[in-house]
Parts: structure tokens; C-alpha cells; sequence
């Protein structure tokens, strides 16, 4: 597969989850009004940042852990729950760097993923992986689902009573 053949499938792949996550949220609405409670909000940012963990975790981005240890919930209204990390390195890891060369030294120094330490010239450019955006539009949609699947059940136990 060619770069131009993955990037459109990885942009496919975003379009489709987006579209989804509307669908999903505008079923939730359909079933619960135009609110959501607290509690089911803040599960979505859970749900959300568990996904992000584990594609942080499955994809072999982990090397001290910190970044992976950072990822949560940084903020919660009544209307919205916000995830992410504290760490510059996310930054890095989501939206990728360029190319790196020393300013003030001789060398680069660094330790690699295997704990080998490096002194290096030049660090080539760090692809950007998406993996909090992915994580997002993941597990969003999911737990919305699985939120307004359980809205609904007690809608219908309700009814029968």
C-alpha cells in the first residue's frame, strides 16, 4: 500500500468514525432529551481515555510510560469532559516533529526504546500517530451506544410498569 493509498484510508477511517459518533449522539438525544447526566458524561471521558491508553500501549509508543501515565480526564462541565495529557511529549506523539539536530551540544543524548543510550548528530523526523484522536472517535460513539442502549432498556421497563 502506498503513503497516498494509507493516508486516504486513515482519512476514510476518521470520516467514518465522526459520521458515526453524529449518528450515535443524535439517537442519544432522540432517547434522553437534549441532556446527558454527569455520570454518564464523565464514563464517556473514562471510556475515551482507556482507548487512548491502550493504543498508546498496543502501538509500542511506551518507552518511560510517563506520557501513558498522564492520559486522563482534565476537565468536566455539565456539557463536556476533556481527555488528554499534561506531557509535551503527546504533543509529539499525536501530531508528529520534524527532524532534530543539536543547538547547544555536540550531541543529541537519549535513551532508546531498548534502554540503550544514545549520542547521535541527528534524530530523523517522528511520524505523527493519532492515536488521541483515534482513541476519541473510537470509544465515543461506543459508550454513547451503549449509554443510550441502557436509556433506552429503562424507557421500556418503565413503560411496561
Amino acid at each position: 500500500m502506498s503513503a497516498s493509498e494509507s493516508s486516504s484510508a486513515a482519512g476514510s477511517e476518521l470520516t467514518s468514525n465522526i459520521d458515526k459518533s453524529i449518528r450515535v449522539t443524535g439517537r442519544l438525544i432522540e432517547l434522553v432529551g437534549s441532556t446527558i447526566s454527569a455520570k454518564d458524561l464523565h464514563e464517556v471521558g473514562v471510556a475515551a481515555v482507556d482507548e487512548i491508553r491502550s493504543n498508546i500501549q498496543n502501538e509500542g509508543h511506551v518507552v518511560t510510560g510517563e506520557t501513558l501515565a498522564s492520559v486522563g480526564i482534565y476537565g468536566e462541565s455539565a456539557l463536556s469532559v476533556s481527555v488528554g495529557s499534561d506531557k509535551e511529549s503527546a504533543i509529539y506523539l499525536e501530531y508528529g516533529r520534524g527532524p532534530v539536530r543539536p543547538v547547544r551540544a555536540k550531541a543529541l543524548h537519549f535513551t532508546s526504546k531498548d534502554g540503550d543510550e544514545v549520542f547521535t548528530k541527528y534524530s530523523g523526523p517522528a511520524e505523527a500517530t493519532g492515536v488521541f484522536e483515534r482513541g476519541v472517535l473510537a470509544a465515543v460513539p461506543r459508550k454513547i451506544e451503549e449509554i443510550a442502549r441502557e436509556k433506552e432498556r429503562q424507557l421500556q421497563s418503565e413503560a411496561s410498569s
